[in-house]
This record gives structure tokens, C-alpha cells and sequence, in this order.
């Protein structure tokens, strides 16, 4: 009886908190903040930017001479120099960090597509989750009212102790069960949160409108 009682307070006090979000909003939210498509396209845009400074020729030299060089007299002489790659060093570089941009860009659409699966696998989950929770709060006040009926007719001799412990035991399974529903929400609400990089705890609005 007191397992039962600790029990029921417990699962009376199990409320789960968090902002509501529909599926696209998570979806758009997630594209603009998970650190790995961050991450994925900074490395993009480093290949794009070193495309840009392909054609970086060494610093000019400049120096001047004093002295005799052609003559008995004393001469100044000034020199400026420009070193170049060929046309083909600087097409090449070019190529090749276009296509490490373009290898970075298709990994980038892979795991936004990744992505995406994810964030519509929890939030479906979390979906499934709270309406198991809903109905296994509706069962349980159900049975608490089956429970207490059994209590009364036993006092008054019209059944047995094995009704009573019946509905006791159906009880229990019950607020077991919704201890896990409760912890898997938890676990899920998590999981989003890492997904979008968000310290905001969500709950997925599946209404329709």
C-alpha cells in the first residue's frame, strides 16, 4: 500500500515541460544551428575563400646599388623584381580547391539529409511517447477508481481479497510504465536539444490545424 501511495504521488507530479514546435520549425532551426553542418560549412567556405587568393604573386623586390659599376665614377643603380608562377600552377591550385569546395558542399547536403532523418525520427518518437502517456494516465484513473471499488466491496464482504490485490497489481504495471514513458520523453527532450543546439527543452505540436 505505501509503494502503491509513493507510487501515485510520483506519477501524479510527472509533468513534462517544454516549448511546442512543429516539425518544420525544428527542422529549419536545426539546419541553422547543429554544430556539424556548422562545422562542415566553415570547410566549405575556406575552399571557396582560397579560390579567391589563387593568384597571390610574391612581394615585389625593390633595392638600389651605389658605387662603380661601368665606370671610374660612381653610379646609382636601382633595381625592381616580379616573380610569377605560369598561367597553369595558378589553373590547377584553382581546380583543386574548387573541388575540395564541391566535396565539402555534397558531404554538407548529405548530413543536412541526415539530419533531417534524425530530427523527424525524435519527434515522432516524442509524438508516440506522450500519447502513451495520456492514455496511461487515463488508465490509471480508471483503475484507481476499479481499485477503490474493489476496497469497499471487500469491507462489505461482496468479494474476495484476490480482486483487490487484482487491481492492485494492474495499478502498479501501469505507474511502471509510466516512470519509463516519463524517462524516455526525458531522454528524447535531450537528444533535440543536441540535434538543434539548444538549451530550450521541446515538445513536438503535431495538431493540425
Amino acid at each position: 500500500i505505501i509503494l502503491l501511495l509513493a507510487m501515485s504521488v510520483f506519477a501524479q507530479g510527472q509533468t513534462i515541460e517544454g516549448k511546442t514546435m512543429k516539425l518544420e520549425q525544428m527542422l529549419q532551426l536545426a539546419q541553422k544551428q547543429n554544430l556539424s553542418i556548422q562545422s562542415l560549412q566553415k570547410e566549405s567556405a575556406y575552399w571557396k575563400q582560397l579560390q579567391a587568393a589563387v593568384f597571390e604573386p610574391a612581394k615585389t623586390q625593390v633595392g638600389a646599388e651605389y658605387g662603380k659599376f661601368n665606370s671610374i665614377n660612381n653610379d646609382t643603380r636601382f633595381m625592381l623584381s616580379q616573380s610569377f608562377s605560369l598561367p597553369v600552377v595558378y589553373k590547377r591550385q584553382k581546380e583543386f580547391y574548387r573541388a575540395n569546395e564541391n566535396a565539402q558542399m555534397a558531404m554538407v547536403d548529405w548530413k543536412q539529409q541526415e539530419l533531417n532523418k534524425e530530427v523527424k525520427l525524435v519527434f515522432w518518437q516524442m509524438a508516440d511517447l506522450l500519447a502513451r502517456q495520456d492514455l496511461l494516465l487515463r488508465l490509471d484513473s480508471v483503475y484507481s477508481r476499479v481499485l477503490k471499488a474493489a476496497e469497499l466491496r471487500l469491507k462489505s464482504g461482496e468479494s474476495n481479497l484476490l480482486e483487490k490485490t487484482t487491481a492492485e497489481t494492474q495499478l502498479q504495471q501501469f505507474r511502471i510504465q509510466q516512470q519509463q514513458v516519463y524517462s524516455d520523453i526525458l531522454i528524447a527532450q535531450q537528444k533535440l536539444q543536441w540535434l538543434l543546439n539548444t538549451g530550450d527543452k521541446l515538445l513536438p505540436d503535431y495538431t493540425t490545424e
